[in-house]
């Protein structure tokens, strides 16, 4: 089983300030999810999706900026300040709505796998932070291309593949996707993220599929 610091994986969900850190460590120990113990920094990495949902639903997480604090501060909800790119508050809102809507239209399919090829590192990081708990990521490096071998576990696991065209895409590794037995292969020509789920939930409205 594989584990990672607790305070990286909270950085990398943009929890990067010390104290809000503080603040999220304690309410993961309240709920169960890490233990209290002194100098137990380590967290098994598949509590990832857990982590999430307790820190999305105890706190309400919001960045610096003047209309998302103004927002924030009269929610009455406890707060956490991450950074801007993870700011739940509605002037950042669009990102997670449409994340969550892409959710629920996999959840009324019974899915909930999607294997997203192309992207960067920190696109990767900002997906999985604003999407459900419940909406599973992999992501593939589309720089790098592989034998067949080396994507087939991913193409079996995968409900949805989304191959991102507008990144950086060596066609050795988009063609390794182009169709799968058991998944449906979307191709997102959008640029950045909102407009990459958008090309999805398009694509998946047009799908006679149920």
């Amino acid at each position: 089983m594989s584990t990672e610091d607790i305070q990286d994986m909270l950085s990398k969900m943009g929890l990067t300030e010390e104290t809000e850190q503080r603040t999220a460590i304690a309410a993961l120990q309240e709920a169960g999810v890490i233990s209290p113990r002194p100098n137990r920094s380590g967290i098994a990495s598949s509590k990832k999706a857990k982590v999430k949902q307790v820190l999305h639903s105890q706190f309400l997480w919001h960045c610096r900026r003047g209309d998302c604090q103004r927002e924030a501060t009269g929610s009455g909800r406890p707060l956490l300040l991450v950074d801007a790119d993870f700011c739940a508050a509605a002037a950042h809102a669009p990102r997670q709505a449409l994340l969550m809507k892409l959710g629920n239209a996999l959840q009324s399919r019974g899915l909930s796998r999607v294997l997203l090829v192309g992207g960067t590192g920190e696109y990767w990081q900002q997906i999985e932070s604003s999407s459900p708990a419940d909406l599973e990521w992999r992501f593939i490096d589309g720089k790098k291309a592989k034998d067949y071998r080396h994507f087939r576990p991913h193409k079996c696991w995968a409900q949805l593949t989304v191959i991102w065209a507008s990144t950086p895409l060596d066609h050795k590794v988009s063609q390794q996707f182009v169709s799968s037995p058991d998944s449906w292969v979307v191709t997102a020509p959008g640029r950045g993220i909102e407009a990459m789920v958008r090309d999805v939930l398009e694509a998946l409205t047009k799908d006679s599929r149920n």
